[in-house]
């Protein structure tokens, strides 16, 4: 009680959040191996460009039904993207899709797991849902 009146409710919740963490869930429930590229990034209002420049890049291929989680510090994961996801339905070939940026305290909040789940409609789309549990 006496931190939260020297410090302030501000720098409480501060303190209370660095050392919790986002984590991402890549699901494909699609009917083909996805080839995922994804950004992350420590800054909140970052633009699409920015992002995938100053950003931390994973890539992952996921065969279908497999998942894969990845976690990283609050501060660290301010905003995420979905840069290209390929449908892997012959030697590489198919289609594919992306996502816009999703940014902490707007789309999703410290402590949250942001699913991106993998989707084809036949060999021709392929679609990228986004879910925050």
């Amino acid at each position: 009680m006496l931190l939260a009146l020297a410090a302030g409710c501000g720098a409480v919740q501060r303190i209370i959040s660095s050392g919790s963490q986002t984590s991402i869930r890549l699901v494909n429930a699609a009917d083909y191996p996805v080839d995922v590229v994804l950004y992350y990034g420590s800054t909140q209002e970052t633009v699409r460009a920015i992002l995938k420049n100053t950003g931390t890049r994973v890539e992952r291929r996921l065969s279908p039904g497999e998942e894969t989680s990845l976690s990283r510090k609050c501060d660290a994961l301010q905003a995420v993207m979905i840069d290209e996801a390929d449908l892997d339905v012959a030697l590489g070939l198919g289609p594919n899709a992306d996502t816009r940026v999703h940014r902490d305290g707007r789309d999703f909040n410290c402590g949250d797991i942001v699913v991106f789940t993998f989707r084809n409609a036949g060999v021709t789309e392929l679609n990228i849902s986004v879910s925050v549990e």
